[in-house]
């Protein structure tokens, strides 16, 4: 089971790290969105990856979630 929701997707058990669910910004300093694009608030979320660090083949890859 997902720990986090993204909708239909769950992280891959076969990648190397996960992708992250956010809202307001990232912990990276002036990175990812501030607002939902779809309503122009700060209730919606998005998926990133935070890259620092990885270097070569390493990969992150969301899986269709099924029960």
């Amino acid at each position: 089971m997902p720990t986090e929701n993204f909708c239909a997707l769950t992280n891959s058990q076969t990648d190397d790290f996960d992708w992250i669910r956010g809202r307001n910004g990232t912990n990276s300093t002036a990175t990812g969105p501030s607002i939902d694009h779809t309503m122009g608030t700060d209730f919606g979320y998005f998926a990133y990856i935070n890259a620092a660090g990885r270097y070569g083949t390493t990969h992150a890859s969301l899986d269709l979630f099924s029960k």
